[in-house]
């Protein structure tokens, strides 16, 4: 099986569920139950993957130069207190919502 996403750590608890509830519902076939998972990740998942424009090249520049100039924008913004100004007036902007949702399975017990 290959790997579906660059940031598990962020999707594990509904990975988990999803999976258990796909394999649960395609009892005794163990394939389809990873290609339902599949299926229902893929959307997740290519949404989460997507970066802003330029923002690979603002965190990962090429050149010394380039290094030296984020260092120093990253070292002004840790200095003059901007981020702990944004989160206090800012933070329920960037809150987590339940865009996707978890869908509903029959547990059998």
């Amino acid at each position: 099986m290959r790997r579906v996403s660059q940031a598990p750590e962020r999707l594990s608890p509904s990975q988990g569920h999803m999976l258990a509830g796909e394999i649960n519902n395609h009892a005794g076939n163990l394939e389809a139950g990873i290609m339902g998972y599949e299926e229902q990740m893929r959307p997740v998942i290519a949404k989460l993957q997507k970066a802003p424009p330029l923002i690979r090249t603002i965190l990962a520049p090429q050149t010394a130069w380039g290094l030296w100039v984020r260092n120093r924008i990253f070292a002004f913004v840790a200095w003059s207190r901007i981020l702990k100004f944004t989160q206090k007036y800012f933070a329920s902007a960037f809150a987590s919502s339940d865009k996707f949702g978890l869908p509903e399975y029959e547990w059998v017990t």
